[in-house]
């Protein structure tokens, strides 16, 4: 502590912060009442702080499941009986300039979860809070996370990977129907039942954006890391592109879950300069190599250097369908060509 500086000082100091960030969750709850309209037929529910509080007995570690990336995720009892999950998005000390885009990610995650036509992979929301926390509760019982064993060869091979990828590949592409871009997804972000159906509950930032921005993106190379620099630049469909790619290498490498940066590295490493070749030997079976380089082209295709030389999402897609059928029929690759028709952007 500097000579002359007692604990009077820090206590007032301290206090002067947190009266600043009260009258910030003040106003932020002035704006999300302008700007969250919300219809009672909707049945998403407006809880208090009091309500969440009860509901993950003050916010207990016991509650806790897992780090989001910009929060926490909680299990909790509605009424205490009626299982739900809270997610919530932290302000902590020091302050840092990412938790100024915190109410926005907050509103267009809502906005987009409360739409009629909500996607089989997103939660369903049951209600949300802007009582002096930022926070959503979502319908849904937690099941299983992918981490540890769940992502063994044994318990998650090749095929199964290859369903939960198409089943993202199909959600960006409904986001993108919507002019929605996801910012990036995280594979340790995701909540599946036993067939591996997929939840996501969290996004990089969830951004709306118009036709005119389908082409350029300022920074495309931190757009597929887990920084704060994310939301710096344009984001576009293409940028999700690039984006999909990394999350493609997440879900076909045994080890996907190590250091972010130094996985990034060998990542762009391999794919820009390297041999191309992504997908973990020890998810390939005997006769199935010709599949593991079709993956591997399409995520090259994705994390080209140029937004407009990668595929649409839709291209994506398309080719993530037909791996499964030309496997069925005995052909395990589509050849060159083949994924260029499909990689084609429209």
């Amino acid at each position: 502590m500097p000579p002359g500086l007692g604990l009077g000082p820090i206590a007032e100091m301290f206090g002067n912060l947190c009266r600043t960030y009260k009258e910030k969750m003040e106003e932020e709850n002035s704006l999300f009442k302008m700007k969250l309209h919300i219809d009672p037929s909707d049945g998403v529910e407006l809880y208090s702080y009091e309500e969440l509080n009860a509901m993950t007995n003050n916010f207990n570690k016991g509650n806790e499941i897992q780090e989001t990336l910009f929060g926490k995720l909680y299990r909790g009892l509605v009424n205490g009986k009626t299982e739900v999950l809270i997610k919530t998005w932290e302000f902590i000390l020091p302050p840092h300039r990412v938790f100024n885009d915190h109410p926005t990610r907050f509103i267009n995650e809502i906005e987009m979860l409360m739409g009629g036509d909500r996607h089989s992979t997103l939660m369903k929301l049951k209600g949300f809070c802007f009582q002096t926390v930022l926070a959503v509760v979502y319908d849904e019982k937690p099941t299983k996370f992918l981490s540890g064993d769940d992502l063994s060869v044994e318990n998650f091979g090749l095929d199964k990977r290859l369903y939960v990828a198409t089943q993202f590949a199909k959600l960006v592409v409904w986001m993108h129907e919507r002019h929605i871009s996801c910012g990036f997804i995280r594979l340790d972000k995701v909540m599946f039942d036993e067939d591996f159906n997929i939840k996501v509950f969290d996004f990089g930032f969830i951004a709306h954006f118009s036709e005119a921005d389908n082409k350029y993106a300022i920074v495309d190379v931190a757009l597929s890391i887990d920084a704060y620099e994310v939301y710096d630049g344009i984001r576009t469909k293409k940028s999700d592109v690039y984006v999909f790619g990394v999350l493609l290498a997440d879900v076909f490498t045994i080890n996907a879950q190590g250091n972010i940066g130094s996985r990034f590295v060998w990542l762009v490493g391999t794919v820009q300069g390297g041999d191309k070749k992504v997908v973990d030997k020890a998810l390939v079976q005997v006769g199935h190599e010709d599949l593991a380089n079709s993956l591997n082209s399409l995520i090259v295709a994705c994390m080209k250097v140029k937004p407009d030389e990668r595929p649409n999402m839709r291209g994506v897609l398309a080719c993530l369908l037909s791996l499964p059928k030309q496997r069925k029929r005995g052909l395990n690759t589509m050849g060159a060509q083949g994924l260029q028709i499909l990689l084609r952007d429209e």
